[in-house]
């Protein structure tokens, strides 16, 4: 018996309930072994989903510290308000231990916007390296390139990131 056509997909299961199928039909040649041909499309089919699960777990990432980003830029404005309000008071303050009392307030309140700052800094720099993975990574992906290498991402970092 000779074979002259070799179909391999497999299913992939992701959250949700939902399944992603990827298979190929391969015609083989008088030359081919047909066990190596479906060795070969096996790990295309690996490849190709590591590099469409990276994609995804990217985007989850993104999306959560966008979101993060967000509550660090509410949390820098309120500090900075707060900050505000008490050089107002301070300023208006007569009284000696109130004065001082308001002088501590605003250090520690200094100090807080000071720590929010730099975590916003850096949630900023999280999400513009996050961003450039995911338009590389979209880039690749459309012309057929699975490859993990050379995103600024670790492909060990990429597979520990949460799909949740």
């Amino acid at each position: 018996m000779k074979v002259k056509e070799v179909r391999f997909e497999k299913l992939f299961s992701l959250e949700g309930y939902n399944n992603e199928r990827i298979g190929f039909t391969v015609e083989l040649s008088e030359a081919e072994d047909e066990s190596k041909v479906v060795a070969e499309l096996f790990f295309k089919i690996c490849q190709i989903e590591e590099c469409l699960d990276a994609y995804r777990r990217l985007l989850r990432t993104y999306q959560n510290v966008l979101e993060e980003h967000r509550y660090a830029q509410l949390d820098v404005e309120r500090a900075r308000k707060e900050a505000e309000e008490l050089k107002v008071e301070l300023e208006k303050s007569s009284d000696e231990l109130e004065h001082l009392q308001k002088a501590i307030k605003l250090r520690r309140v200094a100090d807080e916007l000071k720590t929010r700052e730099e975590k916003l800094a850096m949630l900023e720099e999280e999400l513009s390296k996050l961003e450039k993975a995911r338009e590389e990574l979209k880039r690749r992906i459309k012309n057929g390139e699975f490859t993990l290498e050379g995103l600024g991402i670790p492909a060990d970092e990429l597979r520990k990131m949460e799909v949740a």
